[in-house]
């Protein structure tokens, strides 16, 4: 893939992401933790629709208290002889009464053909630590100059109850439940790049777009199925910029047959 063209392709991505929070969101740190909530794999397991909007509701009203955010993600699931998961539950039945918390839907929670590390209970928790954590913000993340900085901030470790559980009072081996790199690496491509490219391009600050695209040309591209393909087709991938660019051509050109409308498939089929 020429350089020019990849550019455009990711740069199209990134503007259209842009647009996209200027449409549904007046506050660019609630599209922040919407981001990080998909980024995490949480959408379409632990919550959808009407579920996420309470969730982030009854977060907004425990003011950063991460004692009483835990007691409202995991403290509904069950009961069990755990202390621990009995303590939440209590703390979380008081909280519901005192602030009238929708809770969420059990019957949305997904375990099966999923790895320990990859279960909701844990990326909830990893995901309440992130709200937590005020050096992970966009505001401080703006003012970063490296990577490296960034990912020393993505490192959210639940409360040491889930070091020997992946579930509420089902006792396992001991392990750290924090991020590995990959896992981090994922968020940065998926939430704190577009974000610094977005808020740069709303707020006319051209910096903070460019560093966004530097930091995506620094990363390693992903290794998915639809890399794989482009790779097959001897295609190479030399950045994570490159690979979101195939990505987004594959999701919003291949695949809804708009080859007309993409400069490669009009370059592609005016050489036929």
């Amino acid at each position: 893939m020429s350089a020019g063209i990849e550019v455009k392709l990711d740069t199209a991505k990134m503007v259209l992401a842009a647009q996209t929070i200027r449409n549904q969101m007046s506050i660019v740190n609630n599209c922040f933790m919407t981001i990080k909530e998909e980024a995490l794999g949480l959408k379409g397991n632990c919550w959808e629709g009407e579920s996420a909007d309470a969730y982030y509701e009854n977060m907004k009203k425990l003011c950063d208290e991460q004692s009483k955010q835990d007691a409202v993600s995991t403290g509904f699931i069950v009961k069990t002889l755990d202390d621990y998961i009995q303590n939440l539950h209590k703390e979380y039945h008081f909280l519901r009464q005192k602030y009238n918390l929708t809770p969420l839907q059990p019957e949305l929670w997904k375990f099966l053909r999923l790895r320990p590390s990859n279960f909701p209970t844990i990326r909830l928790m990893q995901f309440v630590k992130l709200l937590n954590l005020n050096s992970f913000s966009l505001s401080n993340i703006l003012f970063q100059e490296s990577l490296n900085e960034v990912l020393k901030m993505l490192n959210p470790t639940p409360s040491i109850y889930w070091e020997t559980h992946f579930k509420p009072g089902v006792v396992s081996v001991k392990k750290s439940k924090t991020f590995g790199k990959s896992s981090a690496i994922l968020i940065l491509i998926n939430t704190v790049i577009p974000m610094m490219f977005a808020y740069g391009k709303l707020r006319g600050i051209e910096s903070y777009s460019a560093k966004a695209l530097d930091w995506l040309q620094e990363i390693k591209p992903e290794k998915n199925d639809i890399i794989s393909e482009w790779e097959q087709a001897e295609i190479k991938v030399s950045n994570a910029m490159e690979s979101q660019a195939l990505v987004h051509l594959t999701k919003n050109y291949c695949l809804q047959k708009k080859c007309l409308h993409c400069r490669i498939g009009h370059l592609v089929m005016t050489n036929l």
